[in-house]
């Protein structure tokens, strides 16, 4: 790398106005209990000599957009495939720091996202399938969020989403609703101010879909609070195939 390239790796404040990927697809797998990309996630977590001043270092990023990308997940290992794939994924942020560990987003558009899982049985021995449980700390944000991120999202837009979840079965799929196959297609919502500080995610939502089964939500409306413990709405507003139910708050 030439001299006049290398500014960028010492400056201490970088801002990235624009990320872009397209048509890629990107494969994880394992038979056993190393994955694929180890060698890749052994590089950059060695520790450098250079510690303190990597801390030093501030990350700002603007905008992102992804087209055509599939990420494909074969764990053979503990028994998960998993594909995430989207048309186009379009965020505009006001800020995402890495040092503050605060993301800060105008928008975000999922256009045609997936999320598939498939679970059956793993190559993984049952006599280590649990390790050592470590005692619970004080803090439960340890739960879903443990460096402590704080995430404003104003408007999250998804358009034609399917999420679809299936377990290993010798039995059939049931034609109606079954826990073991479970298909959402058609997902369209919006999700505004999206708020996630420790354990605790907020957000007004408005949104339909329909499963596979015939069951249809035409009409969800509500101010979702979800927790590792709960998930409430307040002022709900779902409307089914079959059914209409609304709960006021005053």
């Amino acid at each position: 790398m030439s001299a006049s390239h290398d500014w960028f790796f010492f400056k201490k404040n970088i801002e990235l106005k624009y990320i872009g990927l397209e048509n890629a697809i990107i494969h994880m797998q394992r038979t056993d209990s190393v994955w694929n990309h180890q060698f890749i996630v052994n590089y950059f977590s060695t520790p450098s000599s250079g510690k303190k001043d990597k801390d030093g270092i501030q990350l700002n990023l603007k905008k992102i957009e992804l087209n055509n990308v599939i990420l494909r997940q074969k764990d053979a290992w503990t028994g998960k495939d998993m594909i995430i794939a989207l048309r186009t994924f379009d965020l505009d942020a006001k800020e995402i720091n890495f040092a503050k560990k605060q993301i800060n987003i105008n928008s975000l558009l999922l256009a045609d996202p997936i999320f598939s899982e498939y679970k059956y049985t793993g190559r993984r021995p049952a006599s280590i399938q649990t390790g050592t449980t470590l005692p619970p700390k004080a803090d439960s944000l340890l739960k879903w969020n443990a460096e402590g991120w704080i995430v404003q999202l104003d408007k999250l837009t998804i358009k034609n989403g399917l999420f679809k979840e299936d377990r290993q079965s010798e039995s059939p799929v049931l034609p109606y609703f079954d826990g073991r196959h479970i298909a959402f297609r058609d997902i369209n919502g919006v999700f505004t101010n999206l708020h996630w500080e420790k354990d605790t995610i907020t957000a007004h939502v408005d949104l339909n879909t329909k499963e596979r089964s015939g069951f249809e939500v035409k009409k969800l409306v509500a101010d979702m609070k979800l927790t590792p413990q709960e998930m409430s709405f307040a002022g709900l507003d779902i409307e089914t195939n079959n059914s209409t139910i609304r709960i006021f708050t005053g």
